[in-house]
């Protein structure tokens, strides 16, 4: 079974870590608005709904928990240990099996503003899929200025590439490639926020031509790829002006920006506010503009 969802709003990251225990057994009450993503490193796990489903997964298991109806999650291995990522968002959702989505896929560019979740799936040979999955992780714990932007980057880079081992794997289609050209593409600007980012060395690193980046672009964030880095930026500049307290100069010094004028209009064109009053105000994450 699968999940064919559609966002609705930005995605707020609750928490990312991993879990050992001992007799893991555990139920969880019905929520809105949020999805689960566990992976089962070691004791595999009985998964019990609401309504008479049940699923024992395996070590290596990746599972979506939408966590609509009560569930509840046991182990009977003596040691169990998985890692999970929940987020609160809004979505449109339906279930649908592997012919089901054979099909969809099949119906046009439309579906690029989906994503494709399974129920559960192996992934332990997937560096990909677990390598960004560390990440997120990582990004979570660590105190460093940009943490909530980085951690929902990678958040959405675990779901593109979900979807697009769904569609390549378990449909049995061929991917059309472009969900791995946005994570080389996003990837390429966390790695250089700090430095000046052309478009042409962003195409020339993912390795297709600007034109086409740029409507991969359009698809997955509804931005230009300017409107994304810039976006990606500023939000960068704010929490270094908050966290550390330094001035916009400071910042922009930081993040690749050479001119505080230019610096300054940005900032509060894609912001909403000066610098100034965002220094001296508080702010909440979903002002950050990654919608």
């Amino acid at each position: 079974m699968y999940y064919i969802i559609e966002l609705k709003s930005q995605a707020e990251i609750l928490f990312a870590h991993t879990y050992e225990t001992r007799h893991y057994d555990l139920s969880f009450m019905p929520q809105e608005d949020y999805i689960e993503l566990s992976y089962i490193e070691r004791g595999g796990i009985n998964v019990l709904r609401e309504g008479g489903y049940s699923q024992a997964r395996t070590p290596g298991t990746i599972g979506t928990h939408l966590r609509k109806e009560g569930e509840r999650c046991f182990s009977r291995e003596p040691l169990h240990r998985h890692w999970a990522v929940g987020v609160r968002v809004k979505y449109n959702c339906s279930k649908c099996d592997s012919d089901e989505i054979k099909n969809w896929l099949l119906d046009g560019p439309e579906r690029n503003k989906y994503i494709i979740l399974p129920d559960s799936m192996y992934v332990k040979e997937d560096a990909d899929i677990l390598g960004l999955f560390e990440k997120l992780i990582q990004a979570r714990i660590s105190l460093r200025a940009g943490r909530d932007i980085e951690c929902t980057g990678f958040f959405m880079l675990l779901l593109a590439a979900l979807t697009e081992k769904s569609a390549v794997q378990s449909a049995g289609v061929i991917g059309d490639g472009t969900s791995m050209y946005f994570r080389r593409a996003v990837n390429y600007i966390s790695v250089h926020i700090d430095e000046r980012i052309s478009i042409e060395d962003l195409s020339g690193h993912v390795g297709i031509s600007a034109g086409y980046l740029g409507k991969i672009f359009k698809t997955y964030t509804g931005k230009t790829i300017i409107e994304y880095i810039n976006t990606a930026k500023l939000g960068k500049v704010r929490e270094l002006m908050q966290d550390r307290g330094i001035s916009l100069k400071e910042a922009g010094e930081q993040t690749g920006f050479e001119n505080q004028h230019y610096l300054s209009r940005l900032y509060k064109k894609y912001m909403g506010r000066s610098a100034r009053e965002d220094k001296a105000g508080s702010y909440k994450n979903e002002d950050f503009g990654l919608r």
